[in-house]
């Protein structure tokens, strides 16, 4: 999944809440475990592990 977005640039590490793109549920919650690169590995709420793909990102995408 690669999200490509135009508006500010944040910085996501370790422990940043974030939304990502789910088939079943369109978005879900979770919480960035790992990152990569720009590769994030994202630990959702509904207990799955996903990747992503931040190219850019903007700080709305981001819980506060």
């Amino acid at each position: 999944m690669c999200l490509s977005l135009q508006s500010a640039l944040v910085s996501i590490s370790v422990g940043s809440h974030v939304w990502v793109e789910d088939p079943t549920y369109a978005w879900v919650g979770g919480e960035v475990s790992k990152v990569n690169g720009e590769e994030l590995h994202v630990r959702t709420t509904n207990g799955k592990t996903r990747n992503a793909l931040f190219t850019r990102h903007e700080s709305s995408w981001l819980e506060k």
